[in-house]
């Protein structure tokens, strides 16, 4: 998601988010209605978006654990009744892009359960920091400050929010921890994001957002577009992740490398963000199910030893 659009920009990005998703939200069921075992994305990110079979790895990759050239420098699992607080900021009273996106993120929204990070989206009228009413209420954590790494093969494990809650649009991603990195220039790396198209149709991106000017974001969304088959378990929890070195980029769904991209490699040491944002380029989900749970099992970091 473009994080750090102006008014303007924003609704640019709206028209052209909605311009790209218009087609593939036709083309997707009529893919899965001819017996297709499709999964939409670019083999490589670009400005072009490319589709490619469900399930055609770039490569698999091999598991870290137990491999002596990863070595693990974080290892969240959620464990306790609270969350860490010397690993996580948990963004309370804040909106994000306003006007672009309709959620307030309030810190009642995060909570742990069976060793589980939840964060709820739900419908609500509140009133922001500034006087401005906002229709949805949801949750932010990040570990800016706290945490951030240089390169390294980011894994988080999680269940997305159902598809019945059209609009949810939740994020595993990375920025730059120098603040003073305008945004795009120092990069931005989406390991997922995702939202229901309507009628349960869901749409997965991976992404690396760039820029030479302050504001002026490069890649043409979505990036690396995914569409699941109806026999992806989608309810099921599954390992979203990047592998960031100097060069390249990759991004993979349990273990499959499924997109990848070598030009304007981030160069910044960057840190975490989960969230569950409001889709501002999709029409009002007035008719989604809301409350709507976000679960993260795990986060883990490893870096070349």
């Amino acid at each position: 998601r473009p994080r750090g659009c102006p008014g303007l920009l924003c609704a640019r990005r709206a028209a052209a988010m909605r311009a790209l998703l218009l087609p593939l939200a036709v083309a997707l069921p009529l893919a899965a209605a001819a017996g297709v075992r499709h999964r939409a994305g670019p083999a490589v990110l670009g400005d072009i978006t490319k589709i490619v079979p469900w399930g055609k790895c770039i490569e698999q990759l091999a598991p870290a654990d137990g491999d002596d050239s990863w070595q693990l420098v974080l290892e969240e699992e959620f464990d306790g009744d609270t969350l860490d607080a010397a690993l996580w900021n948990v963004r309370d009273n804040q909106s994000h892009c306003q006007p672009c996106e309709p959620e307030l993120y309030v810190k009642e929204a995060v909570t742990l359960s069976s060793s589980q990070l939840e964060i709820t989206t739900s419908r609500a009228s509140i009133e922001g920091p500034h006087g401005d009413t906002f229709n949805w209420t949801s949750g932010w954590v990040d570990t800016h400050g706290k945490f951030s790494a240089l390169y390294g093969r980011w894994e988080v494990t999680g269940t997305l929010p159902p598809w019945s809650a059209t609009g949810a649009w939740p994020a595993y991603w990375l920025l730059p921890e120098n603040e003073s990195i305008c945004w795009p220039t120092g990069g931005e790396i989406d390991i997922l994001e995702a939202t229901s198209l309507g009628k349960g149709r869901p749409f997965v991106t991976s992404s690396l957002r760039h820029g030479e000017e302050c504001g002026e974001d490069e890649q043409v969304p979505p990036g690396a577009a995914t569409g699941f088959s109806k026999d992806f378990d989608y309810d099921a929890p599954h390992t979203y992740a990047v592998v960031w070195n100097a060069t390249l980029l990759q991004f993979a769904i349990d273990g499959c490398v499924y997109a990848q991209v070598d030009e304007d490699v981030p160069q910044e040491e960057m840190y975490f963000i989960i969230d569950t944002a409001v889709a501002w380029y999709w029409p009002e989900p007035e008719k989604a199910v809301y409350p709507a749970v976000h679960a993260v099992d795990s986060l883990r970091v490893w870096q070349r030893a």
